[in-house]
């Protein structure tokens, strides 16, 4: 019955502390047979004249649990609220010029602060014991919080401070104000240390993570960034169409995220400071912005009340083929035979409209539902490793699937009724595994271990269509000195690239007869090629020495590098104005490869990425982008050795949560180092405390 009551007094805790006379009421609206339940009933059994209230008639018959875990509620209105870097303490200011210290484990007050000052508007521990406070009359004030007193109080603006933030380092302190000034300080001595010159009045400041840079959102609807050591503008980024009242800065320093009066949130790479993707994050302002968990979440508190959280890069998963829990019950016997869930992990997908085929290292094929996730066909053969696949398309629109296994055999399969593929025959010739394939409209190119490309007529394949038994190729390519990894035509199907583990780029002309070797760019990589694609006019490579290459087609110069961090490349693909990679270590890379611009990185798998393909969700069908399609609706499709394909949206936020707890504007949080939690404040008079 205590833990009970204890429980009641949390959840209630916002309305008792303002109106204590709603107890009784607050307790008789409690589900029925609970302990804050009865013995309300027993009060209204004896003050029956003396207590007037509601019944409750269909009230729920379950206690509704918050997300919040503890909630503290003032007197006056908070501002702003900070946590100890050790995670015990917290403070929280008030527009009264209060500073409330809280113990973060009970969300009891520990210690109250009284400032001379006309209001707090922002504050930040400078070091374990000490707090930096500043005022809505442009005061700035240390405090040592285990004895109360204030060691230092600057006059530090003309006007109100409306923003604050702290190095990493914890030693400099930087401010702004509606006197269009920023101004960094030296803590704990609070000695000034740089001045730098607005056009308009400030709302919002942070730093970059190594502390050099400082950046300042105003009234003028711009992001400003300056190197506050030297004084230098770095840049000026535009984009929102209202003021901009936040700024968070990722723990790499690689996302800048800004929000503004509109709710509009917009994400900002470094260092090209380039725009990658921006959405609405409120109803009205978004006055806070917060990275946590090292990056991987974005919070956002907005003058709608709410709090968010967001993924903290681009990157919205649409879905899963191969989940998890199935395979633990195929491993476990549930299921019958193949109709439970492969463990093996998937090397290869493609996506054609509504179906993903999926190959896997010893099932087989399996062909999905895009939408609904359901397995419709798994191929029936020699348990081989499908190392690559590609949908055909023919003139008689029938849709034909190739395949091509370790077993040196390039399958024809026939898609006939909904959920069913049938073998038409098999492409013979190579005399090691297929790694890769590819087509144009007229022919069908397959690379192999065996250094060989091989090339087939497509008007030859679907006149073959209705009959069983082999094809051989109608060319092979021979110039490669190592394993062929990957192919791919260019946009008018004239000439054919291929990469290799001899480290080269070969480009071949297939319009001529015989096709022939037309160029040939040696050393493009100092480990295996192990991907490449050809975009509107440039050629893309990856490489297990984890680096992207950006390539003219006429004369081989690499003009443009991405580096793929420390792991390995596996695949890349392009689509639109896009490329992607995905790496040994389970993550999906997104550039624009005309701007060299890193737009996202997503941990996309637990373990290595074989292959990714990129494709449009909506609007246009297959690799055409219509008019319709905006370049939001680009996914791609990522199958790993966990096992799974993963389907995503790049260029997309997801929405991780919404809390809806506070009943006033969101004006401040702060996320608990030592455990995965966080803080807000709003002007409900509230903090609360939310794990994640």
């Amino acid at each position: 019955e205590l833990e009970a009551c204890h429980d009641f007094l949390c959840r209630h805790a916002p309305i008792l502390s303002h109106w204590p006379a709603l107890f009784v009421q607050q307790a008789l609206n409690e589900p029925e047979g609970c302990a804050a339940h009865v013995w309300a009933q027993g009060i209204v059994g004896r003050e029956t004249d003396s207590v007037r209230l509601l019944r409750w008639l269909n009230k729920p018959h379950e206690i509704q649990k918050k997300a919040t875990d503890t909630v503290t509620a003032f007197h006056w209105m908070p501002t702003c609220v900070s946590v100890q870097p050790k995670g015990r303490l917290a403070v929280v200011g008030t527009g009264q010029g209060s500073l409330h210290i809280i113990n973060t484990e009970t969300g009891q007050e520990v210690r109250s602060l009284m400032s001379s000052c006309d209001g707090i508007s922002g504050c930040v521990f400078l070091q374990e014991g000490l707090l930096g406070s500043t005022s809505f009359d442009g005061q700035i004030e240390v405090w040592d919080i285990d004895s109360g007193c204030r060691t230092v109080e600057v006059d530090a603006h003309k006007n109100s401070i409306t923003g604050c933030d702290v190095t990493t380092d914890r030693k400099n302190l930087a401010t702004v104000s509606l006197d269009s000034k920023l101004k960094v300080w030296a803590v704990p001595k609070g000695s000034l240390a740089a001045t730098l010159n607005n056009p308009c009045p400030l709302n919002c400041v942070t730093f970059h993570p190594e502390g050099h840079l400082v950046v300042a959102g105003g009234w003028d609807k711009a992001v400003r960034l300056w190197n506050w050591l030297t004084g230098q503008s770095v840049a000026t980024l535009s984009g929102h169409e209202v003021s901009v009242r936040s700024l968070s800065f990722s723990p790499s320093g690689g996302l800048l995220t800004s929000g503004c009066l509109s709710g509009d949130v917009r994400l900002w790479s470094a260092p090209t400071w380039k725009c990658v993707g921006h959405y609405r994050a409120h109803q009205g302002a978004t006055e806070v912005l917060q990275f946590m968990e090292g990056g991987r979440l974005l919070l956002s508190g907005g003058s709608d009340n709410m709090v968010h959280l967001w993924s903290g890069s681009l990157g919205l998963s649409i879905g899963q083929l191969g989940d998890s829990m199935e395979r633990s019950a195929a491993s476990q016997g549930q299921g019958s035979g193949r109709s439970a869930m492969v463990e093996s992990p998937a090397l290869c997908v493609v996506v054609a409209g509504d179906y993903v085929a999926v190959g896997y290292q010893s099932d087989g094929i399996h062909l999905y539902h895009r939408d609904s996730g359901e397995r419709r066909w798994v191929s029936e053969g020699p348990g081989v490793s499908v190392r690559c696949l590609l949908w055909l398309q023919t003139e008689s629109q029938a849709e034909l699937l190739v395949s091509g296994s370790d077993d040196h055999v390039v399958r024809l399969w026939c898609r006939e009724t909904e959920g069913h593929m049938r073998s038409l025959c098999r492409l013979v010739g190579h005399r090691g595994p297929v790694l890769a394939l590819a087509c144009s409209p007229d022919l069908l190119a397959s690379a192999s271990e065996d250094f060989t490309v091989s090339l087939w007529s497509v008007q030859s394949l679907q006149d073959q269509a209705g009959q069983s038994g082999d094809l051989a190729p109608t060319s092979v390519l021979r110039g490669h000195t190592g394993g062929v990894t990957c192919l791919c035509f260019s946009p008018n199907g004239q000439e054919l690239l291929s990469g290799g583990k001899d480290q080269s780029l070969l480009v071949w002309d297939v319009s001529a007869s015989p096709p022939r070797l037309s160029r040939s760019f040696l050393h493009c990589h100092t480990d295996w090629i192990t991907g490449c694609t050809w975009t509107e006019s440039t050629l893309v490579s990856c490489s297990n020495d984890c680096l992207v290459r950006v390539w003219d087609p006429a004369s081989g110069q690499c003009f443009r590098e991405f580096v793929g961090q420390d792991s390995p490349l596996s695949s890349v693909c392009s689509l639109g104005e896009y490329v992607l990679a995905g790496s040994g270590s389970g993550e999906l890379a997104v550039w624009q490869w005309e701007s060299g611009v890193e737009v996202t990185r997503i941990p996309a798998h637990s373990a290595r990425i074989h292959h990714c393909t990129a494709y449009w969700h909506s609007g246009a069908k297959g690799e055409i982008q219509s008019q319709y399609t905006k370049p939001k609706d680009l996914a791609v499709a990522t199958a790993s050795d966990d096992g799974t394909v993963q389907l995503w949206l790049p260029l997309q936020v997801e929405n991780r949560g919404s809390l809806s707890d506070h009943s006033g504007v969101i004006r401040g949080s702060a996320p608990e180092e030592e455990v995965p939690a966080f803080l807000t404040v709003a002007e409900d008079r509230t903090m609360r405390a939310w794990s994640i």
